[in-house]
């Protein structure tokens, strides 16, 4: 299994894990208004190679970052009650990338062999989390998107 559908793999495991009170749907893909009153989107965003780390002679880089988006989202008829167990959710996810012992094992663990070149996870960190929220149809809904980074490591046989 190549590194991308891996990262996408385990962080849905991990995330059906930790987030059981309330139940949520959990996609892989970015989350849409139609979705369930309490559901997870995780999607790759893009890939970026660091072409400093290139090695000398060569023109890929030995490092490259996928950056991860998870996303959250809670729709509640109640503004304050919603925000509220809306921003606990917000910190579960941080806590969940920070310390969950099973995605650190999963990811850091990994590792794909391309050609003559073994990929494998070296870090991930958290960037940023942004929030939005909306009144749509009688009900409040609250978005999260939360920004991390997963750095990988290229290194070529010979």
């Amino acid at each position: 299994m190549d590194l991308s559908n891996l990262i996408i793999d385990e962080t849905k495991r991990v995330f059906e894990e930790n987030f059981t009170n309330p139940p949520h749907a959990v996609h892989e893909r970015a989350l849409r208004s139609t979705d369930e009153a309490y559901c997870i989107g995780i999607i790759l965003e893009s890939w970026q190679g660091i072409p400093s780390s290139a090695l000398i002679g060569t023109r890929e880089p030995n490092f490259f970052n996928y950056n991860l988006r998870i996303q959250n989202m809670l729709k509640n008829v109640d503004e304050v009650a919603g925000r509220r167990v809306f921003y606990t959710l917000c910190a579960l996810v941080r806590q969940v990338l920070y310390r969950s012992g099973s995605l650190e094992v999963a990811l850091l663990g990994a590792s794909e062999q391309v050609k003559q070149t073994n990929e494998r996870i070296k870090r991930l960190d958290v960037m940023q989390q942004t929030y939005l929220n909306s009144r749509m149809q009688g009900s409040f809904t609250y978005l999260c998107s939360t920004s991390a980074i997963i750095q990988v490591e290229a290194l070529r046989a010979g």
